[in-house]
């Protein structure tokens, strides 16, 4: 099917096109999510604003690009989003790009976003958890289990657990039982 473009004044059609992308990565086809997150982009482009806006639907992007296997267009989104964060005070970007690194074996530069994560939200036990993988394949045993109990202590001083803590928390738990 041909795609329509879209109206920078017309918010219920960008969020349409958002909400078909959401429904195409669903189903696998991640192409044409793809491209009706290009659409989005184009506009959301050419609309003063949030930087903040952009580099999500690059995030977006990065996300469909590595789920291809298209490591080069990830590369590319990468390099745009790095582009407009300034600051480099994305969280998300910087998890993707840590997961990104990480997929690639790139174990230094996926630390070293995770690092960034921490920096941003120290107490992200997702981020924590992923630093503690992280050092762990690169064989910084000591290190991984210092964050992997840390994370631990944060959660568990916790009245209730949300269902992302957990799973976070029994990883950590089997992580650390290996080095015993």
């Amino acid at each position: 099917a041909l795609l329509t473009p879209i109206m920078a004044q017309d918010e219920e059609e960008i969020q349409l096109h958002l909400q078909r992308a959401d429904a195409r990565q669903a189903r696998g086809a991640y192409g044409e999510a793809i491209s009706q997150l290009e659409l989005v982009l184009e506009v959301a482009e050419e609309e003063p604003g949030e930087s903040s806006t952009l580099i999500e639907l690059y995030w977006r992007l990065i996300q469909l690009h590595r789920l291809r296997g298209d490591y080069a267009a990830a590369d590319a989104c990468i390099a745009e989003a790095l582009a407009l964060d300034h600051a480099g005070d994305s969280q998300n970007l910087q998890r993707s790009l840590a997961r990104y690194h990480a997929l690639r074996g790139q174990y230094p530069a996926a630390e070293a976003a995770y690092r960034r994560v921490l920096e941003l939200s120290s107490s992200d036990v997702e981020a924590q958890v992923e630093l503690g993988e992280i050092l762990d394949l690169q064989g910084k045993k000591i290190e991984a289990a210092r964050y992997l109990s840390g994370m631990l202590d944060l959660v568990y001083s916790k009245a209730e657990l949300s269902a992302l803590e957990y799973a976070c928390a029994a990883k950590a738990c089997r992580l650390l039982d290996l080095y015993s």
